[in-house]
């Protein structure tokens, strides 16, 4: 922000006729991120453009509202498309025979609604979708209990037109253990550079050791793989919270990232692997959390930027007490880093966090993450982190009179060097009702060096 200062003269000579007043000339001081600029005149063309670069920071609308109902929904997931600024937004109610599929235009006027559902389908549980990048292409994969069953199946649909049809859903194929192994959790990805699709799921099967299991579809295929296991827990018996799944470019390269939790009575260690071969091989797993326990009721949360960025990100919290940790790697997973929420700010460290929404922008030299929580007194909080120096800002946001969030949902995409963080909340209101809420924050990727070339450096 730009401050401006007048050094006046002496109060006994305030009278511009003065002699004193040619002395004690007045000069403007123009301040640009702690760096002071003195001149005789304040030009009208400067006001403009610190106006222009004021304007070039953060800038959230107005929340739209954009459903109500009386029925509890969840927001599964929801991306904004980097082209043409459409945001896409996939939700249900708990355990409907039917998945929701909106577009919201940049006004954030609805533009089209899909129901997408199948006659074998009980009911849906998560969702998960994709969208290519070039405006049209969408993925979507979907776990959903079986008619008559206790047996999740994992199914997937895409559409060749930016949402506004979709294919009919595929079930994904699954291995013979139906009547005694159970899939939970569920997470996609797409390596744009090859055009694999990934869908990974955590398999138990009692009384034996908890999986992760894999399916992944070759470019130009319709079909899917034969579900495979890639990682046995061996001395854990669960692997809870669920698989997550991120993408990052090494080299030209897509480099698919594995995270989950697994869990036994003594520990609870935060796990990584990777793939930079589509899936031929997989690295080591490793642990990431040291010897950190996370409370299973809160869930473990990831981002990263895909093509953009080297940055891997997560959030997971550690009880007794519940206490939010951050870690990140900035090397393509390569090594990890666990920060104390405490050292990045005092308010994400004091509260127990039940649902984090991360999202990262940003190149690996300017990336930032974006988090929109969910408190235990259901408040929203807005965070912006700096991953290269750690800094931590807690700008205002629309959400701050709510009361009763019913959890949040965020995405992010770099679009025309602007960042636009798109945040979807449903909120209980004073009619009982549950309001879908949309709001968009628009910044500048890099507001420093537009300010300066602003200003002519």
């Amino acid at each position: 922000f730009f401050f401006l200062m007048i050094r006046r003269p002496p109060r006994s000579t305030l009278d511009r006729s003065s002699a004193a007043s040619d002395v004690y000339k007045r000069q403007y001081q123009r301040r640009v991120h702690g760096i002071s600029f003195y001149s005789e005149r304040f030009p009208m063309k400067f006001f403009l453009i610190a106006l222009l670069a004021v304007c070039a920071f953060a800038k959230w609308n107005i929340p739209v509202d954009l459903y109500q109902s009386t029925y509890a929904y969840y927001i599964k997931d929801v991306y904004t498309d980097p082209t043409t600024g459409i945001s896409h937004i996939l939700w249900c109610t708990r355990f409907s025979t039917i998945m929701n599929y909106w577009t919201v235009d940049k006004s954030n006027n609805v533009l089209d609604k899909v129901q997408i559902t199948d006659p074998t389908i009980a009911g849906f549980f998560s969702g998960k979708f994709i969208g290519a990048g070039d405006g049209k292409t969408m993925y979507a994969s979907y776990m959903a209990i079986r008619q008559g069953t206790n047996v999740f199946d994992q199914w997937f649909s895409e559409s060749k037109d930016g949402g506004k049809t979709w294919s009919s859903l595929i079930r994904v194929p699954r291995d013979d253990m139906e009547d005694r192994c159970h899939r939970f959790g569920d997470t996609m990805t797409v390596v744009h550079e090859t055009g694999y699709i990934f869908i990974t799921f955590h398999v138990e099967c009692p009384p034996e050791l908890a999986q992760l299991h894999m399916v992944k579809r070759a470019p130009g295929s319709a079909e899917f793989t034969k579900e495979v296991d890639i990682y046995d827990s061996e001395e854990y018996n669960e692997i809870r919270p669920s698989i997550q799944t991120e993408y990052s470019v090494k080299n030209g390269k897509g480099v698919v990232h594995f995270l989950w939790g697994n869990y036994n009575d003594n520990e609870r260690p935060i796990m990584h692997m990777m793939t930079e071969d589509n899936g031929a091989t997989f690295s080591k797993a490793k642990v990431i959390s040291g010897e950190d326990y996370y409370s299973g009721f809160l869930s473990l949360n990831t981002a990263s930027n895909r093509r953009a960025s080297s940055a891997i990100v997560g959030t997971y919290t550690v009880s007794p007490p519940n206490k939010i940790r951050l870690f990140y790697s900035m090397d393509h997973g390569e090594s990890f880093k666990v920060m104390d929420g405490s050292k990045l700010n005092q308010a994400i460290y004091t509260w127990d966090y039940r649902l984090n929404s991360l999202a990262v922008c940003g190149t690996t030299r300017n990336a930032k993450l974006y988090m929109l929580t969910q408190t235990h007194d259901d408040l929203i909080e807005y965070t912006i982190v700096d991953l290269n120096t750690m800094k931590v800002d807690r700008p205002e946001d629309p959400f701050d009179d709510i009361s009763k969030a019913f959890g949040t949902r965020l995405s992010c995409v770099l679009s025309g060097g602007k960042v636009i963080v798109t945040a979807v909340v449903p909120v209980v209101k004073a009619d009982n009702q549950l309001h879908m809420l949309i709001a968009q924050d628009t910044l500048d990727s890099q507001p420093f060096l537009v300010t300066l070339l602003l200003l002519g450096f």
